[in-house]
């Protein structure tokens, strides 16, 4: 992938914080706004999709697990994947191109001459330094 001015252009969350739908900092949401829903070991969060429409791509530990959250705005479509152990974690970033009209994602840890290319819809590398490398897929749940 060659470096342009695409790639990052929409900037991908990494460890953002967490506020209660009640804390005066959630000016941003909404009874009736639609998240992504995720339990994992207990540990519960929500990932608003007006957030997902401004940042695409949200880098987070849960419960000592990375993920990533993605969420395309031109599919309407969120997905969540394992981003591997905390020693070997992914961070994922937009990469500004699309597949099919749909967001594809690369690992930012990756030189860009040889970056791998995820498209969100196929959930696996299809091109860079690990094509054919799958994505696993979280449960997730689109809800208000």
């Amino acid at each position: 992938m060659q470096r342009n001015r695409a790639v990052d252009a929409i900037p991908a969350l990494i460890n953002p914080i967490f506020v209660g739908p009640s804390d005066s900092r959630a000016t941003y949401l909404a009874d009736d706004n639609t998240v992504l829903g995720l339990l994992i070991n207990g540990e519960a969060k929500d990932y608003p999709h007006n957030i997902g429409w401004s940042h695409e791509i949200t880098n987070d530990p849960v419960d000592g697990r990375s993920i990533v959250v993605s969420f395309c705005p031109l599919t309407r479509t969120g997905m969540v994947f394992d981003a591997g152990k905390s020693g070997n974690r992914m961070f994922l970033g937009v990469s500004g191109n699309l597949f099919n009209n749909n967001l594809v994602m690369y690992d930012r840890k990756d030189d860009l001459s040889n970056a791998t290319l995820y498209p969100q819809m196929l959930g696996f590398g299809i091109s860079g330094a690990r094509q054919g490398e799958e994505l696993p897929l979280i449960p997730v749940v689109e809800t208000t």
